[in-house]
Formats: structure tokens, C-alpha cells, sequence
């Protein structure tokens, strides 16, 4: 009986074309409730949302770097995404120079110094949990704010992040 069934099943897999072939037309299920309008059924990408953006970063002038509204959806909130990115980096990067800071004092000792580098880190993981928090839950009840969360979200996040950088560097004394 087994060999039987073996034998079907390796009937029916040899009948049947390989993975690898290509068929000419796709079974349609219906055809007359189901017309065909020429869209194609595989996701295509579109060249501008592949394109590589060129990030720079925000400034007063910029306020959200090289994102504009007039970009495609995809492209503009990508941007978004990689600018509030870029500013969270800045800002690691500002911390960084403070502790660097830190480590060049000769008048404290090695504890004092290591304990203000900790203190540091933890400060700021509690600030980027309450950044993240608020940005999640109020951004869009800011004043002018984007009707979508995302997008409202993102610009929340850059503007907490520059302020944040500002003020750290202007508190320790780091020069721009």
C-alpha cells in the first residue's frame, strides 16, 4: 500500500512543472467576475522612493534639514524618519564631547569623573523615555502640528533633539 502511494506521488510531483518554469499565463479563478485590468500583481518599486536622500542637518534657517512637503509621501517621511535620526546621533555625539570634557578635568578624580560620565548615560536614557513618550502621545496637539501621528511624531523628535544638544552643550561648555 505504501509503495503505492509513493509511487502516485512521484507520478503526480514528475507531472507537474518544476519550481523553476516559468508558465505563460497564471490560472485566473473566474475570469468574468474577476477582469483583469493590466495592474501588474507584483510590488514594484518606484525609483523615487529608492533614490538615496541627502540628509543634512537641521538648522534655524532648515528647521528640518532637507525635508520639504513637496517631496513624495514615501520620500518625505523617510526623510523625516533619517533626520530625526541624524539628530538623536548629534545628540550621542554632544554627550560624547561632554564626557570627553570630563575625562580632560585634572582638578577632579578618576571616581568623581566616571560617576558624572554614568550619571550622564542614565540622564539620558530617561530623557529620550520621556522624549519618546511625549512626542508619542502630544505631538499632535502641538499648535500647527501634522493631522498624521508619524509625521507629527518625527518633527516632535527632531525639535526635542536639537533643543536637547543645544541645551546640554550650552550647560557644559562645549563648544559648536
Amino acid at each position: 500500500m505504501f509503495r503505492i502511494l509513493l509511487a502516485c506521488c512521484f507520478a503526480v510531483a514528475m507531472a507537474s512543472p518544476s519550481a523553476g518554469q516559468d508558465r505563460t499565463q497564471p490560472r485566473r479563478i473566474d475570469p468574468d467576475r474577476f477582469p483583469d485590468y493590466g495592474i501588474p500583481s507584483q510590488r514594484q518599486t518606484t525609483p523615487s522612493a529608492a533614490e538615496k536622500l541627502d540628509l543634512i542637518p537641521p538648522s534655524d534657517a532648515r528647521p528640518l534639514g532637507a525635508c520639504h512637503r513637496e517631496l513624495p509621501t514615501a520620500q518625505w517621511l523617510r526623510c523625516l524618519r533619517d533626520t530625526a535620526t541624524l539628530t538623536d546621533v548629534e545628540l550621542d555625539r554632544t554627550v560624547a564631547q561632554i564626557k570627553a570634557g570630563f575625562e580632560r578635568r585634572e582638578e577632579t578624580g578618576d571616581v568623581l569623573r566616571r560617576a558624572w560620565s554614568r550619571a550622564l548615560d542614565e540622564s539620558l536614557m530617561r530623557w529620550r523615555s520621556l522624549r519618546d513618550y511625549e512626542c508619542q502621545q502630544l505631538a499632535m496637539a502641538e499648535p500647527e502640528a501634522p493631522r498624521e501621528l508619524f509625521e507629527a511624531r518625527m518633527i516632535c523628535a527632531i525639535h526635542r533633539n536639537r533643543a536637547r544638544a543645544a541645551k546640554l552643550a550650552a550647560r557644559y561648555a562645549i563648544a559648536d
